[in-house]
């Protein structure tokens, strides 16, 4: 036998009221079966999955800044978006507002040469015509819309 408590009854005490949507369903074996079909053509289905507009850009914060005599100034990071390739355009952003527009020049990681850097990298990226005050860590580098 079920007793109720008073926190069972507390719907009561404040007025709200359940009720069932239809009655009480009686499926045949047909009505399960069509049931199923219609559950799993639904889940079979696929989704198109839409990449958001400028999700594929270039995007890596600067964490540290270096200037190399006879070479420039080196830039360190993880690259979190897209891809880099040497000669690619970059637009070095503070606090949302564009600071300057430069060039990679070169590409290193783990002191290795490389022409194309992807997401997750973690690389050396020489920027061209730029000096050591322009750029600072927490920049971030993107590609120029």
């Amino acid at each position: 036998m079920w007793r109720l408590s008073g926190f069972d009854r507390y719907s009561e005490y404040m007025g709200w009221t359940f009720s069932r949507r239809g009655g009480p369903e009686q499926l045949d074996a047909d009505s399960l079966i069509a049931k199923a079909r219609a559950e799993a053509a639904s889940s079979a289905v696929p989704v198109e999955r839409r990449v958001p507009i400028g999700a594929l850009d270039f995007r890596m914060i600067v964490e540290d800044v270096f200037y190399i005599a006879g070479r420039g100034v080196v830039v360190t990071g993880r690259i979190s978006a897209g891809e880099v390739q040497v000669d690619d355009p970059i637009a070095i952003m503070r606090r949302g507002r564009r600071r300057r527009t430069t060039v990679v020049q070169a590409i290193e990681q783990f002191r290795e040469r490389l022409d194309r850097a992807k997401a997750g990298d973690n690389v050396g990226l020489q920027l061209a015509e730029i000096a050591r005050r322009e750029i600072a860590s927490g920049d971030v580098l993107t590609t120029p819309q």
